[in-house]
């Protein structure tokens, strides 16, 4: 294996899906599919929890944040990937949203 020059990688990052995105749409697949299962629709209360979630409202957002940054042109970065539920911290007194990681802040 050798390094990967500074061009080839500028060149894989347009060719490339983000794992960040493909992650999170993975996840909104499962909830979606889990929210409409038959033991959800059976119990009212958690029916009502996952009905809060808003998760049609949550995968137009996303798709929205999306296109706005892919036109970004962000530059390509090095990550770990492991976008995890714990680093993502939502201040429920202003509604911000925060994605943070605790082994690389």
């Amino acid at each position: 294996h050798g390094f990967r020059s500074p061009r080839d990688l500028q060149d894989a990052r347009s060719s490339a899906e983000p794992w960040g995105w493909a992650t999170a749409n993975k996840w909104l697949a499962s909830a979606k599919i889990a929210a409409a299962s038959e033991s959800v629709r059976k119990c009212p209360e958690i029916a009502e929890h996952v009905a809060a979630l808003g998760l049609e409202r949550v995968a137009v957002e996303a798709s929205g944040l999306r296109e706005r940054m892919d036109g970004w042109r962000l530059p390509l970065v090095f990550a770990h990937n492991d976008l995890s539920n714990t680093n993502v911290h939502l201040n429920s007194e202003t509604g911000v949203a925060r994605l943070i990681d605790f082994e690389y802040g």
